[in-house]
């Protein structure tokens, strides 16, 4: 999915993923969601595709307890949409998420 976003934001989502294997901390997190905020500085509510999508980003990069989840989720889906992105490459990631958890809890188990 990386490969959609504004080059600007295409650390986010490995920002993200170290942070929920335990490699990067809630500092991280703020900094990468900072560093792109100030990215859109100015045009944040744009209808720009590359401000979209950075903002799409930018919701992966809030952790989970300060937010509320349904409008988060929301919030995320309107900018997926209106960047242009399809329900197929969205379903396409979740699927793949899913498989890379399902992996991920099979391989900590011992079944592979």
């Amino acid at each position: 999915m990386t490969a959609h976003l504004p080059s600007q934001a295409r650390d986010a989502a490995a920002v993200a993923n170290r942070f929920a294997t335990g490699i990067a901390s809630a500092d991280d997190l703020e900094k990468e969601r900072v560093r792109l905020w100030n990215s859109i500085k100015g045009r944040d509510m744009s209808d720009e595709i590359d401000v979209l999508r950075t903002r799409t980003a930018i919701h992966v990069l809030y952790l989970p307890e300060f937010l509320e989840m349904h409008d988060t989720i929301d919030s995320f889906l309107v900018f997926w949409f209106r960047s242009g992105l399809s329900e197929p490459k969205l379903s396409a990631v979740l699927a793949n998420h899913l498989w890379a958890n399902n992996q991920s809890q099979r391989i900590a188990c011992g079944i592979r």
